[in-house]
């Protein structure tokens, strides 16, 4: 059997830009018509103006490089940290999404609890004060 080659996708770029283009010539074309490959400018003149209810083409363009990343190592660029190069901001961040919804809940359960409590001591010394007499 001949043995078929095969590629993966261990990572990618996307660069975006944006590029005039001429929009009736655009419109004309089908889905797998070949678009001429443009750089993306720097200058203002040569970038898609957005219009109110004006045309905007969108396409993309695809550019494959071989790699000598393996499939199974194709995290290990994200994983590795390197000394004390951690994401504190991130995980300071995680936290406080915790525990800042933790504590109002906590809270809105203290005064719940307190205030349950209150009503049942009200209720226990007004059955001993029924008693009593």
């Amino acid at each position: 059997m001949k043995k078929m080659s095969r590629y993966e996708i261990v990572g990618f770029d996307v660069f975006p830009c944006s590029v005039k283009r001429d929009t009736t010539a655009m419109s004309k074309l089908s889905m797998y018509d070949k678009v001429d490959p443009v750089d993306c400018p720097l200058e203002l003149d040569k970038s898609q103006a957005i219009q109110e209810q004006g045309k905007i083409s969108f396409t993309y363009e695809v550019v494959f490089v071989k790699s000598d990343v393996r499939w199974p190592s194709r995290w290990d660029a994200y994983l590795r940290t390197e000394g004390d190069k951690f994401h504190w901001f991130s995980i300071m961040n995680s936290l406080m999404a915790i525990f800042f919804p933790a504590g109002i809940l906590f809270a809105i359960f203290l005064r719940t609890v307190r205030r349950d409590l209150t009503r049942y001591e009200e209720l226990d010394e007004e059955s001993q004060a029924q008693m009593t007499e």
